[in-house]
């Protein structure tokens, strides 16, 4: 009951070699206030019944007994073991521009002596099959300023109504070629490089029925290709240092975006022929295409400019227009 049993119970020791954490020990020390009277803690009235049942149990005994009842007395400020954790799944968002380069029938099958799109049929032909890849599928409105509510099934498309359905196949149109365009903004749970698998079903499927989904870095209204770059081969670019080093070169003004990306390109040969070449293309939004293009006719002899630019100032840039028909 002296001062030495109260250094001992302290530094976690005791005359019969028990052994007492200094955590507990240290808590057991600030409620007692002396060495003789009963210890006291918060929230708990003892009993004269447990005071006479500590008096036959040494300090350290007597200790252990007050922590245990003092534990059922006092409510737990946390949990002894978490609860599960809640999975959570990544979604991503991309924005593309969606082309169908030929009708498609009520069962997803490309119509080869037809040239009459029905818009929400080719769409809704497209999202149905995207959902077996994705079936969390969301499409939103490509403006959001335009008020609509996302979709998630084919069902909900407006099938009667050509501005609604503009909402989410945005500026859709088809072409002198005859080609179906129209940008489309969705959420999945897959990455790009997993829905373009080409080895997957859903690739298959696209490519069976000549339909081309390009995803594209920048919000746009219609995407327009300006050319490509010469001298960098598609395959080995490394694309994030192509273009950022590009816009640093073109320093071109805020708001005027561009993406540089490897596709097939096609040009007529001396015969009116098609030839067919992998290339990295260089794509804008239609309405910035002008003053782009003017920026890369800007950007040097690569003679010289190759000893300023380490990544870009070997390459040139090659403009490439469309052909007007009856020229």
């Amino acid at each position: 009951g002296g001062i030495s049993d109260i250094t001992n119970v302290a530094a976690g020791r005791h005359e019969n070699g028990e052994k007492v954490t200094f955590m507990r020990a240290s808590a057991i020390i600030a409620r007692r206030k002396n060495a003789t009277k009963e210890v006291q803690f918060i929230g708990t009235q003892r009993s004269k019944e447990a005071n006479r049942e500590d008096k036959e149990f040494s300090d350290f005994q007597r200790a252990s007994n007050m922590m245990q009842r003092e534990e059922v007395n006092i409510l737990k400020l946390l949990p002894e073991q978490g609860g599960p954790e809640l999975a959570s799944t990544k979604s991503y968002t991309f924005i593309a521009e969606l082309q169908f380069n030929r009708p498609l029938s009520d069962k997803g099958l490309k119509l080869d002596n037809s040239k009459e799109f029905n818009i929400p049929t080719c769409f809704g032909q497209w999202m149905k099959r995207t959902r077996t890849v994705s079936p969390a599928i969301v499409i939103h409105p490509y403006r959001q300023e335009s008020g609509g509510n996302p979709l998630t099934h084919e069902e909900q498309l407006p099938l009667n109504d050509s501005e609604a359905m503009s909402m989410y196949y945005h500026n859709h149109r088809v072409e002198r070629n005859g080609i179906l365009k129209g940008m489309v903004r969705f959420s999945i749970t897959e990455p790009w490089m997993s829905l373009k698998n080409q080895r997957s079903p859903y690739f298959k499927w696209l490519a069976n029925n000549r339909i081309y989904l390009r995803h594209t870095s920048f919000d746009a209204d219609t995407v327009v290709l300006l050319g490509y770059i010469h001298g960098e081969h598609p395959d080995a670019a490394r694309l994030l240092d192509v273009t950022n080093e590009f816009t640093e070169r073109l320093n071109v003004p805020d708001g005027i975006d561009f993406q540089i990306t490897p596709r097939y390109l096609t040009v007529p040969d001396k015969n009116q022929t098609k030839v067919e070449f992998k290339a990295l293309a260089v794509e804008t939004d239609n309405k910035m295409a002008g003053k782009l293009r003017e920026a890369l006719f800007k950007l040097g002899d690569p003679k010289i400019e190759k000893h300023k630019w380490p990544v870009t100032g070997k390459t040139m840039f090659v403009p490439m227009y469309k052909r007007r028909h009856g020229r």
